[in-house]
């Protein structure tokens, strides 16, 4: 791949989600007049497309290698963009009605009531990939303003457990953690009383005489 030019930086940023048969000739168009990124979970199918082959014959090895489109199989690795355009499949089953679970995989969360594991008062895209991580896009910059994978939600969980809040996750001063807490401090107190005590008790028995 070739570098993007200084004047094509300046030109707004690209990115294209999917990188089949429509996607992929449309990111390789895009890519000479913009900076684009070809975006796709299918790690062959991005190794094949860095070793100029592309499987569906669309677009020949010559133009694929001389282009400069960037090719991702991780959302992480692709930064803010002006633009971004979804072409992932939707397969029509017997009665030809699309399978849009793949478009539907991209949902918007909702300011006032955002998902438990975003938990942030901002519009953003939810992005589930098939490993089960989620990525979530700020609406308004198009940045990742959070990854949550499944050792995330995990750990999540621990600590709602550990402050007993495992609705919102977030209210450490609750009444079962502070009674919890003040238990905790009193047999603290406790053992540093009873510790020099036993220590005491034991040597007297020791010196005692058989």
């Amino acid at each position: 791949m070739i570098p993007v030019s200084d004047a094509d930086r300046a030109r707004p940023r690209v990115a294209v989600i999917g990188l089949g048969y429509v996607g992929l000739p449309l990111a390789v168009a895009l890519a000479k007049r913009f900076e684009t990124w070809g975006v796709d979970i299918d790690v062959k199918r991005v190794d094949e497309l860095r070793a100029g082959h592309d499987r569906t014959g669309e677009i020949a090895e010559a133009p694929l290698r001389s282009s400069s489109l960037r090719l991702t199989c991780d959302p992480a690795d692709c930064p803010a963009c002006e633009v971004y355009v979804v072409t992932v499949p939707t397969p029509v089953d017997e009665q030809n009605r699309p399978d849009l679970r793949a478009v539907e995989a991209a949902t918007r969360t909702d300011p006032k009531r955002p998902p438990l594991e975003f938990r942030r008062p901002a519009a953003a895209w939810q992005v589930a990939m098939d490993d089960g991580t989620n990525f979530y896009v700020d609406v308004g910059s198009g940045e990742i303003v959070a990854r949550r994978t499944s050792w995330w939600r995990f750990y999540d969980w621990m600590w709602g457990l550990h402050i007993m809040d495992l609705k919102t996750r977030e209210d450490a001063h609750n009444p079962l953690t502070i009674g919890f807490a003040i238990a905790a401090l009193a047999m603290a107190l406790l053992a540093l009383v009873l510790l020099p005590m036993t220590t005491r008790w034991k040597r007297r028995k020791v010196k005692r005489p058989g």
